[in-house]
């Protein structure tokens, strides 16, 4: 595989997701995309023991040449290809909310991480190709799970004789008549401009009236790697977090694939949970 079958792969995800992420074609393609990715690790790259600085968890990283991709969780990920092509089985809304919590976490974090690892040591610093790719994983999940194709903006309320204003966000989720609306942001890593998150949420607020939409922030880690000690850390602001919640606006959930211990101990100033417990949240989003 070359970094060019990689991006051939992601494309196609793109143009799928862009017509609809209802479809089952998009699930498949991110199954294909998650198997090949790691069939290709194990057959061609070295495995890299890191030094792990998170209290509790283990990293490894994989390796070609000079090229070392991010940190990956070993509890957490399916190293085995054969594994793998069992667990992707599982990938259906109804096998997801029937699975333990934290089997889906590792299977979606698997998905995720495998495509991310081969991207890594392929092709130097693409940073936009595995946000997007989060992005659509995450989506795709709750386009599923809800049977709703989300939308990417917001309509305001205009001042009498003005054009009405629109707040692009990542993705809207309207699940029907009395029901409310989820507004999902998704970041590969919070450390930058975990700001909007909150401030998006405030305007949708003013807008519209708490509790008309919730907010759910998915992430998918806070890991640091220090690539010439291979050391692995977490960069954590949760007093800022805390600030945010407290003056800015409520988010209502927020879901990580690799969940910071720092996060998970803001409960209950901000519910911060695994991803793989969305799957018996679901009455909580139903209304």
């Amino acid at each position: 595989m070359s970094a060019a079958d990689l991006i051939a792969h992601y494309r196609k995800l793109k143009a799928q997701a862009a017509t609809s992420l209802t479809n089952d074609a998009v699930s498949q393609t991110l199954i294909d995309m998650a198997l090949e990715a790691l069939d290709f690790l194990v057959a061609e790259a070295n495995v890299v023991p890191l030094t792990s600085r998170v209290a509790g968890k283990t990293y490894r990283a994989y390796r070609i040449g000079e090229r070392i991709s991010r940190p990956i969780n070993e509890a957490s990920f399916i190293a085995d290809p054969d594994g793998l092509t069992k667990a992707v089985k599982s990938f259906s809304a109804a096998k997801l909310k029937a699975m333990p919590a934290s089997d889906a976490t590792r299977l979606i974090y698997t998905m995720g991480m495998a495509f991310y690892a081969a991207l890594d040591v392929l092709k130097d610093d693409d940073k936009k190709t595995p946000a997007t790719h989060f992005e659509i994983l995450a989506a795709r999940i709750f386009a599923m799970l809800f049977a709703v194709q989300p939308t990417y903006a917001i309509p305001l309320q205009a001042s009498a004789g003005a054009v009405a204003d629109e707040l692009p966000t990542d993705y809207i989720f309207d699940l029907g008549t009395g029901k409310p609306k989820i507004h999902m942001p998704v970041k590969a890593s919070t450390r930058e401009r975990v700001i909007q998150v909150w401030a998006h949420q405030r305007i949708l607020d003013g807008a519209y009236g708490h509790g008309t939409y919730k907010g759910v922030l998915v992430a998918l880690n806070e890991t640091k790697l220090d690539r010439q000690r291979l050391i692995v850390t977490e960069i954590c602001v949760p007093l800022q977090w805390r600030v945010y919640q407290k003056y800015i606006a409520q988010m209502d959930r927020v879901y990580y694939l690799d969940p910071p211990a720092a996060y998970l101990a803001l409960a209950p100033a901000i519910t911060v949970k695994p991803f793989g417990e969305l799957f018996s949240d679901l009455s909580h989003f139903q209304g």
